[in-house]
C-alpha cells in the first residue's frame, strides 16, 4: 500500500506538520516547502522525509499505526464471513472449526445441495411426465360417447326483472 489513503489520521498528521511549521523557527514556511520538494511533492499536503532524508520516527509510528488499522479491519472482515459460512453449514454447532475446515465443509456441503437440486429436478420431470401422461388418458375418457355433453353457459340479457 503506498501513500496514505483519506483518513482522519491523515488528516491529523498534515495538521501536525503544519502546527509544527507555525511554533517552530526551523519549521518554517521555506523549511516545510523544501521538506516537500525534497520528497518529491508538488504540493505541502505531506512531507515524507525531512532535510536528512530520514523520515521522522514520529511519522513513521504514524504510518505503522494507520497500517495495523488497515489490517485489523481487514482481517476483522475475513474473520466475519468466515463465522458467516460457519453459521450455514450443518453440524458445525459448538465445535471450534479452523478456517480450512471452515472452507472444506463448505464446499462439501455445497456439493450435497447440488446433488439434491439435481435429484429433486429430475423427480420434478419424471412427475411432470406422468401429469402429461394422465391428462392425455383423462381427455381421452372425455371424448367417448358414454360421457354427458359439456353444459352451456347463459348469457345475461341485460333485462331487469
Amino acid at each position: 500500500m503506498s501513500g496514505y489513503q483519506n483518513t482522519p489520521m491523515k488528516k491529523r498528521v498534515v495538521e501536525e506538520y503544519k502546527r509544527q511549521a507555525d511554533d517552530s523557527n526551523d519549521m518554517s514556511e521555506g523549511y516545510y516547502n523544501n521538506m516537500c520538494v525534497f520528497s518529491g511533492m508538488s504540493s505541502p499536503e505531506m512531507p515524507k522525509c525531512d532535510q536528512t532524508g530520514q523520515e521522522p520516527e514520529r511519522e513513521k509510528r504514524i504510518r505503522r499505526e494507520i497500517a495495523n488499522s488497515n489490517e485489523r479491519r481487514r482481517m476483522q472482515s475475513i474473520n466475519s464471513g468466515f463465522q458467516q459460512l460457519r453459521n450455514l453449514i450443518p453440524a458445525s454447532d459448538g465445535e471450534k472449526l479452523s478456517k480450512a475446515a471452515i472452507l472444506q465443509q463448505t464446499s462439501q456441503y455445497l456439493y450435497k445441495l447440488q446433488k439434491e437440486k439435481d435429484q429433486l429436478g429430475s423427480a420434478n420431470m419424471q412427475l411432470k411426465h406422468m401429469l402429461s401422461k394422465f391428462n392425455n388418458m383423462d381427455s381421452d375418457s372425455c371424448s367417448g360417447q358414454d360421457s354427458p355433453p359439456p353444459k352451456r353457459k347463459k348469457h345475461d340479457t341485460g333485462k331487469v326483472t
